[in-house]
């Protein structure tokens, strides 16, 4: 396949579900109308599944409107500072279908081409056709398929997802602070559904020059058990923190059980800043 012809099926993709997403975020004459179900994935390296099933309130495909969606975002790891790809890739967001490997690359269209889903589409195929054809005819190589169809099942009967009091947000993002204050920037990155705060990944960038990425992640001194024991109790208290925001579907929820002098930190303090700006819906001061 020519790179031009590539390029245009995956941003035909990309396309798809952002302007999918877009329905998370429009006007309250339409949340009575659309109703998403949601069913997810999440992977410690970051990588969150999403499949979605769309309909309007009586249960059927709306039109214009492609009913079921898949699609993969890393929220934990940024594609390198060098890294190239195609001109519609947004920023440095890890999706799975832009050159994360071809395999991944080609998963995502032959799902897309499962679905029906095609460049210059004018009607997209309703449920009960997509249901009746073959599973056997979808070859996928990265992702699991038996995980791809188990969310697919899922997702058709699962409840609908009432709308958060987040609904006008976009529906996912991966910021940080510019630069490195005293030698260190925080990263956040969540998806929310239907306005509600599904997933949510806070980390500590370490700037280190010696990095191909120019920060180590607090993550990877967990993981890796090189953090020291100031950085563990940081990191507990940021998963605290991160358990009790989806719980309470408040970016400025605290964790339950936290320890008081633990919290006065500066870089909980600057957390809690940024959560709070994520919170008001201001976050233009933060690199994407």
């Amino acid at each position: 396949m020519g790179k031009l012809k590539k390029k245009r099926i995956l941003s035909f993709i990309l396309c798809l579900f952002t302007a999918f997403f877009a329905l998370t975020s429009c006007s309250h004459e339409k949340e009575s109308f659309v109703r998403q179900n949601i069913v997810r994935r999440v992977y410690d390296d970051g990588w969150v599944y999403t499949m979605t099933y769309t309909h309007d309130s009586d249960g059927n495909d709306i039109d214009s409107v492609p009913p079921i969606v898949f699609n993969a975002i890393n929220f934990r790891y940024r594609y390198p500072a060098d890294f190239t790809t195609d001109e519609e890739n947004p920023g440095r967001i890890q999706i799975l279908g832009h050159g994360i490997s071809p395999e991944s690359d080609e998963d995502i269209k032959n799902i897309a081409a499962f679905f029906g889903y095609g460049e210059n589409i004018t009607h997209y195929p309703g449920t009960d056709e997509i249901l009746a054809k073959d599973r056997n005819q979808l070859q996928l190589k990265a992702i699991d398929r038996e995980v791809f169809f188990r969310m697919l099942d899922e997702a058709l009967k699962s409840d609908a997802r009432k709308n958060g009091k987040y609904i006008d947000y976009p529906s996912f993002a991966l910021l940080s602070e510019p630069g490195f204050k005293d030698g260190y920037s925080v990263q956040i990155g969540h998806c929310l559904g239907m306005g509600n705060i599904d997933v949510i990944m806070i980390d500590i960038l370490y700037k280190d020059d010696n990095s191909p990425m120019g920060y180590t992640q607090l993550y990877d001194l967990i993981k890796n058990g090189t953090a020291t024991p100031d950085q563990k109790l940081l990191y507990e208290y940021i998963s605290g923190l991160e358990e009790s925001i989806v719980k309470n579907n408040n970016f400025k929820a605290k964790p339950d059980n936290a320890d008081k002098e633990l919290s006065k930190r500066p870089e909980i303090k600057r957390i809690e800043k940024f959560l709070s700006d994520i919170d008001q819906n201001n976050i233009s001061g933060y690199f994407m």
